[in-house]
């Protein structure tokens, strides 16, 4: 695994622990209870909510696992799978296996290891991956 794939990596999950935030960040904006606070305590209240919200990588043998974390759910959800050997990034079937096609090759849109396709990724990025859907 190549050093340029792991820093790729975390500046995909940087990108979108900051979408996470700038979405809970306006939405908690638009919540009438805090209407008429400054921006300052907007900030610091969604910090303090948001603080436990983060991306976690999972080594396995032939992927690294996505996961989101937050202080909602019970262990984290997988988020996508990125294959070792090519790069790849790919949406997840559940949470131990990637998406894969009829034919048994994966579902990928995108490949870290490129650079337009991951100048791509960062534009086309959401925090509830729609954008590995393969369409």
């Amino acid at each position: 695994m190549s050093d340029k794939l792991i820093e790729r990596i975390n500046q995909y999950t940087e990108h979108l622990q900051y979408l996470s935030f700038e979405q809970h960040y306006r939405w908690k904006a638009n919540y009438e209870e805090l209407q008429n606070k400054s921006e300052d305590e907007l900030l610091d209240f969604t910090i303090k909510t948001y603080e436990e919200d983060y991306f976690e990588l999972q080594d396995n043998p032939k992927f690294i696992r996505i996961v989101r974390k937050d202080k909602y759910s019970n262990g984290g959800s997988a988020h996508a799978f990125v294959e070792k050997s090519t790069g790849k990034l790919v949406k997840t079937a559940s949470w131990k296996s990637p998406a894969k096609k009829s034919n048994g090759e994966l579902q990928s849109k995108y490949n870290l290891l490129d650079d337009d396709s991951f100048e791509l990724l960062i534009e086309q990025a959401d925090i509830y991956g729609g954008h590995l859907y393969v369409r």
